[in-house]
């Protein structure tokens, strides 16, 4: 029996990274919209009881002082990446990854902020933890949030990479003695209109039923 397709199975299959955004800033009517539907998402309620203050969404503009210091953060990763990999001798078994690694941290991290606007997300931990599959649920949701209203969204998985956690926090003004993950993702409008995706790569169907 086939199930007729519904408006969310469209916009699952037109989700997609869209790299190329036009320099018009959206309106903080349309990334709230975009924000909303991540702090819908599910979260750890054991983790998170008794407070609703775990979730936190921060909206950078590129030419901002924070965008700056965003950026020194994640020059600092790149150049601790690069000494991880050759301290851990990963440059003979991944040598493109750790030739890409080394490039990059070569330059400034202009690519974090390739649209006029960057929303960073912090979600607090404890235990168990599960901070880090709860930005799993927010950036799904803000995805097809902006697939639905034709949005171009790209996660920027340079914040993620951050281990100075305590830097983010500072300048986020966060609370410095309590533990939390953080992924970010560029907003805006596409460069160019986005066509219609009819086939693209995805995982093999693979079903098993234990009954």
């Amino acid at each position: 029996m086939l199930i007729e397709k519904m408006v969310l199975d469209r916009i699952l299959e037109q989700r997609r990274s869209i790299r190329q955004f036009d320099i018009t800033e959206l309106p903080e009517e349309k990334l709230e919209a975009v924000i909303e539907a991540g702090r819908l998402a599910p979260f750890a309620g054991l983790v998170q009881k008794n407070t609703d203050s775990f979730r936190h969404f921060f909206v950078i503009h590129r030419d901002s002082e924070t965008a700056a210091k965003l950026k020194a953060l994640c020059e600092e990763a790149r150049h601790e990446e690069v000494i991880r990999i050759e301290a851990l001798g990963l440059g003979q078994k991944y040598p493109e990854a750790a030739k890409i690694a080394k490039a990059i941290s070569e330059k400034p991290a202009n690519d974090i902020f390739i649209s006029p606007w960057l929303i960073v997300i912090a979600e607090r931990g404890g235990l168990p933890q599960r901070e880090e599959v709860c930005l799993g649920y927010i950036m799904e949701n803000m995805w097809l949030k902006a697939t639905e209203m034709e949005l171009a969204f790209k996660i920027c998985s340079g914040v993620s990479d951050i281990k100075n956690k305590d830097g983010l926090k500072e300048l986020f003004g966060l609370p410095m003695d309590e533990v939390y993950a953080f992924d970010a993702c560029n907003i805006g409008y596409p460069l160019n209109p986005i066509t219609e995706r009819r086939e693209h790569e995805k995982p093999v169907k693979s079903i098993k039923y234990f009954r």
